[in-house]
């Protein structure tokens, strides 16, 4: 009460002081001079009044846009969320319904359905619909995320919005995920957006149909456009016209006549869609308060005629002046100047004005250049610093880290304990960081759930790096949340200035890829940047973008091995393998491309072309008379994995009419022990084919002999690094002598490849091996080359 009071009592002495100020200024001001600035200040605050009421309009429209675009874009990122997930992707319609079931509720669609490339929607629920000819299914299709307009659904017969993102799926077949929300929600987000309390507001897409509008749901459903309200209603022509003018306009403020009441309109696009957001008010509704001020006006005119010309001469120079320099504070903000600071030394409402003035430049201020949830400036703050260097630090101290720590799926903490609880996990981190990374290192937050660092003063790299390990240790400590220890992990990059960049946004981009390169290692890795290392992932990227080009251009081709039986010499198999003729770098080692080809899933194309070239060369070489020689082709663990590897397989045995038995599939045996009871399956179904089935690099794995056994195979070659070593080490034999006693007793065929001399023959032809493969038989060789091995027959010479 006392405090109320004590307030009151200020407010009071201010008022008094103006009402004084009034009296004294007032007395002796010439009528005709208070008469012109009456008019004048009538008419400025009119327009003032009438700018700001309109302004307001557009305001509105433009945060019930964003507000709408928001909903819209965070309904369609979970929507992309689970697109993204790996029983989707594998497009098997059971994994893909029980990823997706427990979601309907979850994220508040009213329909999941995955969409095949014919535009046939698989429904959750269990129904089906032809949705090719939709505009949102064939952009989703074709690779992008798209909300549809409001359209009457053919499940339902009600209004709804259709969200539809695009499946990366794994064979690269088009799909999409598609999910169904309520376009009442339209109607309903559109209600609570309004001017006063007789304003409204409604949504159009680009052809001036209403897909929202509170007032008559029936316009929405009859998907009426605004121009077909003219035809029964000519008084609305004036509105017609203005809303063909607004949606090529886009965003403004507008008004148009409908009898004889104006009405103003403020129009915002909604991000992401093509529709726009109406805002109005009748000018009765908009100006209620220009009324009010016209009747405060001429009470005042009244009292200023009475008072005097004088007092209202000086009074017009006693307040104009803080007014003039309030407005020009106002400028100077607009224009980018954040410094600027009101110094009004009135005690009446103007001074007031200015130190609120003072304080909203604070506020923006913080806003601008601080992370407003750990407090830490922000990266645009980062940026103004790094373009001081040279003269804030030390140019002499070449040991200057940036680092650059982010938590690893961090998106755990917000999902179980929410957001809030999630931001107090950033703030713990920030504090963290400040209490150990000491006075010698200014911390930043960065994009996303990122912190950056720029510490100085380091006399070592290592001592450079181990302040990172430490920090890492440190903020990877658990953190109490709910009661309960919270444990993160944190990939962590780190880069030297000005070794690895001078400029902001080169320092930003290497320890960027340096923390990706981390998160690559797996949680809680500490990653320098290294040059050669973004050099590799950048030539890794090249030869991926090259690789297409190369399939295209027919730069792939293939070699053959001839397998040899190591009793009668005779070539009873051979093995295709692939090679790269690049255009510019000539011949491209397999290991180099490969690797990259699986990462990227390339693989499954250049596995598809192979296969087909192979069982092509087979089906000539059979038409040549080599009846019984088998073509033995290498298939890659995804190519293994994928649902059309079994179907194309197929394909190409109709296609070229080779004999199934002729056509040996060779995978690795990590390739199939990763999940052994699915692969078993796989190759039961590829055995029933006709089709044989070999192990390569059989040894290398960790669990050979506890899975071989269950494995449907004919044949096991045993890895080339046994046989390099075999007649140097007795290790060497005592494990090739137990893989083909184990591959005798399971009457499986043993390969022995990388066979390079007569003494590592002699030895695996004392283990009773059936088949060897190497150089000390034959490199890869072409077709031609090949086909003349064939008609020699043997290599009973080089048999010992």
């Amino acid at each position: 009460m006392i405090l109320y009071q004590s307030a009151e009592k200020r407010r009071g002495v201010s008022m008094r002081s103006i009402k004084v100020k009034m009296i004294l200024l007032s007395l002796g001001t010439m009528l005709f001079l208070s008469a012109i600035l009456g008019v004048i200040t009538y008419r400025a605050s009119y327009r003032a009044l009438e700018h700001e009421s309109t302004l307001a309009l557009k305001m509105l429209s433009e945060e019930g846009a964003e507000q709408l675009s928001l909903l819209l874009q965070l309904q369609l990122k979970g929507l992309e969320g689970l697109a993204s997930r790996e029983r989707v992707r594998s497009m098997d319609w059971r994994r893909q319904q029980d990823a997706l079931q427990p979601e309907l509720k979850n994220l508040g669609y009213l329909a999941l359905a995955v969409v095949d490339e014919n535009g046939v929607a698989r429904y959750v629920d269990g129904y089906t619909l032809p949705l090719g000819d939709r505009p949102y299914i064939q952009r989703a299709l074709a690779g992008e995320s798209r909300v549809s307009e409001v359209i009457i659904s053919r499940a339902t017969g009600e209004a709804v919005v259709m969200l539809a993102t695009p499946i990366d799926t794994f064979d690269g077949t088009p799909a999409a995920l598609i999910a169904r929300m309520d376009g009442s929600l339209l109607n309903q987000l559109t209600e609570g957006i309004r001017f006063g309390d007789r304003g409204y507001a409604y949504l159009m897409n680009a052809e001036g149909v209403f897909i929202a509008y509170h007032l008559n749901p029936d316009l929405v459903f009859q998907q009426t456009k605004a121009s077909d309200l003219v035809l029964e209603m000519p008084h609305l022509e004036g509105f017609s016209q203005f809303i063909e003018q607004a949606l090529l306009e886009k965003e403004g403020i507008g008004h148009y006549q409908v009898n004889e009441s104006t009405i103003h309109m403020g129009y915002s696009p909604v991000k992401g869609t093509g529709w726009t957001l109406f805002v109005g008010a009748s000018a009765d509704e908009l100006f209620t308060g220009m009324r009010s001020f016209q009747e405060q006006f001429y009470q005042t005119i009244v009292v200023v005629f009475f008072l005097g010309i004088l007092a209202s001469l000086l009074m017009a120079i006693h307040f104009t002046n803080p007014i003039i320099e309030l407005e020009r504070l106002f400028t100077r903000a607009a224009s980018g100047d954040l410094t600027v600071k009101a110094n009004l030394k009135s005690r009446d409402e103007i001074g007031k004005a200015g130190h609120s003035f003072n304080l909203m430049m604070d506020q923006i201020r913080n806003l601008t250049y601080y992370d407003p949830v750990t407090d830490l400036p922000n990266q645009r703050v980062f940026f103004s610093d790094l373009r001081k260097a040279p003269t804030t630090f030390d140019e002499k101290n070449n040991q200057q880290a940036m680092l650059l720590f982010a938590p690893d799926r961090f998106q755990r903490i917000n999902e179980r304990y929410g957001y809030q609880e999630g931001n107090q996990v950033f703030r713990m981190i920030a504090r963290r960081l400040e209490i150990y990374a000491g006075d010698h290192c200014r911390i930043y937050r960065g994009q996303s759930d990122e912190f950056i660092l720029f510490c100085e003063k380091y006399q070592t790299l290592q001592q450079a790096k181990e302040t990172a390990l430490l920090l890492l240790q440190k903020v990877q400590e658990p953190y109490d949340l709910q009661d309960e220890k919270v444990s993160l992990t944190f990939s962590t990059g780190m880069v030297l200035y000005p070794l690895h960049g001078t400029g902001a946004e080169e320092l930003l981009k290497n320890v960027s890829f340096a923390k990706n390169q981390a998160k690559e290692k797996g949680p809680g890795h500490f990653q320098m940047f290294d040059v050669s290392i973004q050099h590799q992932v950048l030539e890794s990227r090249q030869i991926e973008t090259e690789m297409i080009a190369a399939l295209e251009n027919k730069n792939f081709f293939l070699q053959y091995q001839p397998m040899v039986n190591l009793k009668t010499g005779k070539v009873v198999a051979v093995e295709a393998l692939l090679r790269w003729q690049h255009e510019e770098k000539g011949l491209i080692p397999p290991d180099t491309f490969i690797p990259i080809a699986e990462r990227s899933g390339f693989i499954n194309q250049i596995g598809r072309w192979v296969l087909l070239e192979a069982c092509q060369q087979l089906k000539e070489w059979q038409s040549m008379g080599f009846d019984e020689v088998v073509m033995a082709v290498n298939i890659s663990a995804k190519q293994f994995e994928s649902p059309e590897f079994m179907p194309y397989v197929r394909h190409t045995l109709i296609q070229t009419g080779v004999n199934p038995s002729q056509l040996e599939l060779e995978l690795t045996e990590s390739a199939v022990i990763q999940q052994v009871t699915e692969s078993i399956e796989r190759l039961e179904k590829l055995r029933q084919m006709g089709l044989r089935i070999s192990i390569d690099d059989f040894g290398t794995g960790f669990s050979s002999l506890s899975y071989i056994v269950r494995l449907p195979i004919d044949t096991l070659k045993i890895d080339r690094s046994f046989i390099n070593h075999l007649e140097h080490s007795r290790q060497a034999q005592a494990i090739v002598s137990t893989i083909i006693t184990m591959g005798h007793s399971l009457n499986l065929t043993l390969v022995a490849e990388g066979i390079e001399t007569k003494e590592q023959l002699a030895i695996i032809q004392r283990e009773a091996c059936q088949l060897g493969q190497g150089y000390y038989f034959s490199q890869p060789v072409s077709d031609g080359h090949i086909e003349r091995i064939l008609r020699q027959g043997t290599f009973k010479p080089k048999l010992p």
